[in-house]
């Protein structure tokens, strides 16, 4: 592995891409990659398992999505040539887990996709959040215009093909365990 190389007047250890698994993601996983060769920075990955407040999740179902989280960051990290440091899954608003993780970590960059699951970049967004949170570099990749896009989303659940963040067998799944769990508590 190389030697850490100075980038101006900084020098860059070690970097973190927080990754929702999207398009945006994977095309800042890349930049990430290269960053971390180029420099001989570590690379650490991060993912936020989040679910709306107003659905209640089942210790089970939550194990089960941290689970696919962590197969998933692993696969993530097979046969990519760079000094692997942490992967991590944190559960939690993605904005302030991320922004906790680059501080626990101490990382001198973060690297992340400018949108999200929710294909659409708006005010407030996870990555403008963390932008503003951090006193460090937070380099934002775009993904490609929809049209040269080959891949359609997967399910943060279960990593199956679906048209949102979760698809419609998982969104059933989790509403009835949650209606479960409040008819039985």
């Amino acid at each position: 592995m190389k030697k850490p190389q100075r980038v101006g007047a900084a020098q860059i250890t070690s970097i973190l891409h927080p990754t929702d698994f999207s398009e945006s993601s994977g095309r800042a996983f890349d930049w990430a990659v290269l960053l971390a060769q180029t420099t001989g920075a570590t690379l650490h990955l991060l993912h936020v398992v989040g679910f709306p407040e107003e659905v209640q999740v089942d210790e089970k179902a939550l194990r089960e999505a941290v689970a696919a989280a962590e197969k998933r960051l692993s696969t993530l990290m097979s046969g990519v040539d760079v000094d692997g440091g942490s992967r991590a899954v944190r559960i939690g608003a993605a904005h302030a887990q991320i922004v906790a993780q680059a501080r626990e970590l101490g990382v001198d960059m973060v690297v992340m996709g400018s949108v999200g699951l929710s294909g659409e970049a708006s005010v407030g967004s996870t990555a403008e959040r963390v932008v503003r949170a951090l006193d460090l570099p937070v380099l934002t990749v775009k993904s490609p215009p929809v049209a040269k896009t080959k891949k359609g989303r997967v399910c943060s659940m279960c990593g199956k093909p679906a048209t949102d963040v979760i698809c419609e067998p998982c969104k059933d799944r989790v509403c009835a365990e949650a209606s479960n769990r409040r008819r039985r508590g």
